[in-house]
C-alpha cells in the first residue's frame, strides 16, 4: 500500500470532509451494511458522497446499464431485492482512459472494532476494463481549538503520536485555511509543520487525517460475474489520536489498464453490498480449486492445488488441508504457512488424483480445519473437472441431449455460448430435442465475443481417407461483421486451421471478410448474415469432408464465434454432429432434411381432392448413388399405413444420381376420412455404411424369449436383420445380436438367446444405411384448400465435395413446407 498526504490527492474533497466532521456523527454500530436500495442517481447512499477531487461520478442504478453488454446487464448482486440497485462507473464519451470516479463512505469510529474490515462486492465486465481502487482517509483528530506558532501546531484536545508523520493537518476558514504536513511530534498536543501558516492564530478549525491508497492492490476483471472483495484493516490503521475514526474510499479508473492500449467505452464497473465489520482473529479457508482442470487424457496422478485465505487477522501456521474426489475418503496434509491475516496463498496437495476414467465429471472439495476458526461458511471451495473422453468409434454422433454431450466445452471468457433450449426472437428452437450449442439461448452475443466450443479428442487413425462432419447450422449475425467458423487441430489445440473455404457446397461458409472474428480464430472466414438475406433462415444442413485429418491420431474440432463493439443479433447454433465416412443420400422436403427413419409432417390435405408431396432425393457423395430396384421402385410405399385410399409415387429418379445432385419425387396422397394418417416411404440404395441408428443405456435382455426390449427405443418393421449391440454386461452378454422379428418399437426378438437375463445394459441399434425409411404423417381435412406442388429454387447449396450447387424444393406458402426442425441423415 503507498501512504499520501492528503495535499497528493482528492485535494477538493477536504471542504466536503470537514462538513461530514460538523454534520453528521460517525457510525459506531456494527457489522454496517449497505445495499445501495435507496439511492438514485448521484445520490449514492445515506451518508455516502461524491468526491470533488475527481472528473467523473458514480451512479446509482438498476435494470441492466446503459451501454449493453457492459456492466451488469443481469442486475444486483443480491437479485431478492426489491429495487435491485447497485452502484456503477459509465465509462462511455465524454469519459476518456484515466478519468477517475470517487465514491466516499460515511465515517466509522472503529474503536469497538479490535479487528476491523471492510468486503464489498464487484463487478468489473467489459474488453476495455481499467481499475479499481479502495483507499483509506483516517482521522486522528479534530477540533475548534487549534493553534499555531510559526511552524508548530497545537491542540489542547489532540493526541500526536510519532506514528502521525506523515499525516496532514487540514485547517479551515480564516487566513490559514490549507493542507499541512507534520513533518515531526513535539508532543502529544503539539507537531511541526512542513510548512508555516502564514500568521500565528488561536481557536482553528482543523481536522487531522491520513489517505492510504490501495489498501488492498488494485485489481482489473473482464467476466460478467459478481465477485467479493474483503478487506483487513486492521493493520493499515495507523490509530493513535483522540479520534479513532475512517472512510472508504472505492475509486473506479476509466481503462484500459496495461498491456492493453487505446480506448474504448467497453470498461463499465460496479459495486453492492457493502460492510463494515469486526474480522475474527481466526478464519481460514480455501478459495478456488486451480488444478487439475477438465481436459482429454486426465492420468490417475493428478496434481491438485488450491488457494488458501486468511479470513482473520492472527497469522496462521500448520493448518489442516484436505480434499475428496466425487465425496470419496479425504486426502489430509497440512499447509506449513505462515500465512499472515487477509493474505492468499497456494498450497499443492503431495497426494495426486485419479482422473483417468474418460468422459467422466469429477467433483473435488477441498477444505481447510484451522482449530478454532471462526466461520465454517468459508472453509471449503470445490469444482467439477469434466475427464474429455477420446473417441474412437465412428460413425459419430451427438444430438447433445445428455451424456456425452459434456464432452464439449466452452473455451474463452468473453462468450455467451451455453448448452440450452435456444428461445431467441430469430433462433428458437433445437435442431432435433431440445438442446442445441447456441450464443445466448434468451439474449444477443456479446460486443467483442471471441469464445468457442471445443469438441472432445477425435482418433481419426482409423480412417483410409478422409471423413466428413455433418452438423445442423442455424446463423443470424450482423453480415461481414459478427460470425462463426469450424476449426480443427492436429497439435493439442495449439493451432487451428479452416475446416473448407469460403463458398463451399452443403451450406458451408458465406463470407470472407468477418472482422470480429479474427480475435478468436485468426481469420475472417465463416457463416455470416442476417434473416432475409443472408442468414441461414433456419436450421440447414452444412456437411463437409475433413481435409487431411484421415488417419490422425489425435484431432480437436471447435466452433469458434467471433464479434465487433456494435449491433448484435441471435448470433449462431449448433446441433446434430456427426462425423464418419461421406453420406451418399440425404432427403428433403422443402427446406427441411427427413432424417434417415425419422418423421415428417406434410401437414393438411385435402379429403376430397386429396393432395401431393414432393421430396428431393441428394446425392451428397462423391460418386453417383446408384439406386436399386427397378424403376419405378426406386421409391415405394411399405406399411403400415393410417387413413389412406390409395398413396402413389410419380416421377421416381430413373438413372443413378449424380454426386452433388438431386432428383425430385411426387407422392400422391387420397385420405379416406378427416383426421390423422400416416405411411412409410422406403428409397432402396446401394450405400451399406454402418449407420447407428439409436443408442442407450436401459436394455433388457430375457433368455426365455430371446427378447431385447428398451423403453427408449423405436423399433420399425424395417429392423429385420439390423444389430442389437450390448457392451458393458456383468453376466455374459456382451456381443452383436441380430433382429428376428419386430414385436412393436420398443421390443424385438433376436435371432439368437442372450446368455442370462440382464437388465440396465448399454446398447446400441446398428445397421447399414441400405433403404432410406422415413414416416410421412399428416392430418386430412374437408374442403382444405388444393396444395400445389413445391416448386425449385437454388436457395441452398448441397452439393457434393467436388460439385456445384444443386436446388432444394420450396413449398410457396403452403402448410406442406411448413416444418420447424431439420433432422440429419443419420449416418451423419
Amino acid at each position: 500500500m503507498i501512504r499520501f498526504s492528503y495535499s497528493v490527492l482528492l485535494l477538493g474533497v477536504l471542504g466536503l470532509l470537514v462538513q461530514t466532521v460538523a454534520l453528521a456523527q460517525p457510525i459506531t454500530t456494527f457489522p454496517y451494511n449497505e445495499d445501495f436500495e435507496l439511492g438514485t442517481g448521484a445520490t449514492i447512499a445515506t451518508g455516502w458522497t461524491q468526491s470533488t477531487a475527481d472528473q467523473r461520478d458514480w451512479t446509482n442504478d438498476n435494470n441492466g446499464t446503459t451501454s449493453n453488454p457492459t456492466g451488469p446487464q443481469t442486475g444486483d448482486h443480491n437479485p431478492g431485492t426489491a429495487s435491485g440497485r447497485y452502484v456503477y462507473f459509465e465509462t462511455s464519451s465524454p469519459v476518456v482512459t484515466g478519468d477517475e470516479a470517487i465514491a466516499i463512505s460515511p465515517q466509522f469510529d472503529w474503536s469497538g472494532l479490535p479487528n476491523a474490515g471492510m468486503s464489498f462486492w464487484y463487478h468489473l465486465f467489459g474488453d476495455g476494463m481499467g481499475a479499481m481502487h479502495v483507499d483509506l482517509l483516517e482521522q486522528f483528530n479534530s477540533g475548534v481549538d487549534g493553534a499555531n506558532t510559526g511552524a508548530n501546531f497545537s491542540s489542547a484536545g489532540a493526541t500526536f503520536t510519532a506514528a502521525h508523520i506523515g499525516s496532514d493537518i487540514v485547517i479551515s476558514g480564516g487566513g490559514n485555511a490549507g493542507t499541512y504536513t507534520i513533518t515531526a511530534l513535539v508532543n502529544a498536543t503539539t507537531v511541526t509543520l512542513g510548512t508555516a501558516p502564514p500568521s500565528n492564530l488561536t481557536g482553528m478549525t482543523y481536522t487531522h487525517t491520513l489517505l492510504t491508497l490501495d489498501v488492498t492492490p488494485a485489481w482489473t476483471d473482464n467476466v460478467d460475474l459478481w465477485q467479493e472483495r474483503a478487506v483487513v484493516l486492521a493493520s493499515s490503521l495507523v490509530g493513535g489520536g483522540s479520534e479513532q475514526i475512517f472512510q472508504i474510499l472505492i475509486r473506479g479508473e476509466c481503462g484500459p489498464v496495461p498491456p492493453q492500449t487505446g480506448f474504448n467505452f467497453l470498461s463499465d464497473m460496479a459495486f453492492d453490498d457493502f460492510t463494515v465489520r469486526d474480522f475474527p482473529a481466526n478464519d481460514v479457508g480455501v478459495v478456488s480449486v486451480d488444478t487439475p482442470v477438465g481436459g482429454s487424457g486426465l492420468t490417475a496422478t493428478e496434481t491438485v492445488s488450491v488457494t488458501i485465505r486468511n479470513f482473520g487477522v492472527a497469522t496462521q501456521s500448520n493448518i489442516p488441508v484436505s480434499f475428496t474426489i466425487n465425496a470419496g475418503v479425504p486426502v489430509v496434509e497440512v499447509y506449513p504457512g505462515p500465512i499472515t491475516g487477509g493474505a492468499t496463498d497456494t498450497y499443492t496437495f503431495t497426494a495426486t488424483a485419479d482422473l483417468s476414467t474418460p468422459s467422466t465429471t469429477y467433483s473435488i472439495v477441498a477444505s481447510t480445519a484451522l482449530v478454532g476458526d471462526a466461520s465454517a461458511a468459508n472453509d471449503s471451495a470445490s469444482a467439477n473437472v469434466r475427464h474429455i473422453g477420446t473417441v474412437t468409434t465412428f460413425p459419430y454422433s451427438e444430438d447433445f441431449e445428455g451424456g456425452s454431450a459434456l464432452d464439449w466445452t466452452v473455451a474463452g471468457t468473453t462468450t455467451t455460448w451455453e448448452l440450452a433450449t435456444p428461445a431467441n426472437p430469430t433462433i428458437n428452437s433445437a435442431a432435433s430435442g431440445v438442446n442445441s450449442w447456441i450464443t445466448g439461448a434468451t439474449g444477443s452475443y456479446l460486443a467483442s465475443e471471441n469464445g468457442a466450443v471445443v469438441g472432445p479428442q477425435f482418433d481419426m487413425s482409423g480412417f483410409a481417407s478422409d471423413p466428413y462432419i455433418s452438423m445442423a447450422v442455424w446463423w443470424e449475425a450482423e453480415f461481414s461483421w459478427d460470425g462463426a467458423v469450424l476449426q480443427s487441430s492436429i497439435d493439442n489445440q495449439a493451432s487451428w486451421q479452416n475446416v473448407g473455404a469460403l463458398g463451399d457446397p452443403n451450406n458451408w461458409y458465406t463470407d470472407g471478410s468477418i472482422s470480429g472474428l479474427s480475435a478468436g480464430s485468426g481469420q475472417q472466414t465463416g457463416w455470416s448474415g442476417r434473416t432475409p438475406t443472408n442468414g441461414s433462415n433456419g436450421w440447414v444442413t452444412a456437411v463437409h469432408e475433413l481435409t487431411g485429418l484421415g488417419g490422425q491420431a489425435s484431432v480437436f474440432l471447435r466452433i469458434v464465434f467471433g464479434s465487433d463493439t456494435s449491433v448484435f443479433d441471435d448470433g449462431f447454433a449448433f446441433d446434430d454432429v456427426a462425423i464418419g465416412d461421406p453420406a451418399e443420400i440425404n432427403v428433403q422436403f422443402g427446406p427441411t432434411s427427413v432424417s434417415h427413419r425419422g418423421t415428417i409432417d406434410v401437414g393438411s390435405i385435402n379429403t376430397a381432392a386429396g393432395g401431393t408431396a414432393s421430396f428431393d432425393i441428394q446425392s451428397l457423395g462423391d460418386l453417383d448413388l446408384a439406386l436399386t430396384g427397378t424403376p419405378p421402385d426406386y421409391v415405394s410405399l411399405v406399411g403400415p399405413s393410417l387413413n389412406i385410399t390409395t398413396v402413389t409415387v410419380t416421377t421416381p429418379p430413373s438413372t443413378p444420381i449424380a454426386g452433388g445432385s438431386s432428383s425430385t419425387f411426387t407422392v400422391t396422397i387420397d385420405p379416406t376420412v378427416d383426421g390423422l394418417f400416416n405411411f412409410t416411404v422406403t428409397i432402396d440404395n446401394d450405400d451399406p455404411t454402418p449407420v447407428q441408428f439409436a443408442s442407450g443405456a436401459d436394455g433388457v435382455l430375457t433368455l426365455a424369449t430371446s427378447n431385447f426390449t428398451s423403453a427408449t427405443a423405436n423399433f420399425v418393421a424395417a429392423d429385420v436383420g439390423t444389430q442389437i449391440v450390448i457392451s458393458g454386461s456383468v453376466s455374459g452378454n456382451d456381443g452383436v445380436y441380430t433382429i428376428l422379428t419386430v414385436n412393436s418399437s420398443t421390443d424385438v426378438t433376436l435371432t439368437t438367446a442372450p446368455a442370462a437375463d440382464e437388465g440396465t445394459l448399454a446398447w446400441s441399434h446398428e445397421g447399414s444405411e441400405g433403404s432410406y425409411t422415413f414416416l410421412v404423417t399428416g392430418t386430412a381435412v374437408s374442403n382444405a384448400p388444393a396444395e400445389a406442388n413445391p416448386t425449385t429454387a437454388p436457395v441452398s447449396s448441397f452439393a457434393g465435395p467436388t460439385n456445384g450447387p444443386l436446388t432444394q424444393t420450396v413449398a410457396p406458402g403452403a402448410t406442406l413446407a411448413d416444418a420447424s426442425i431439420i433432422l440429419t441423415d443419420a449416418e451423419n
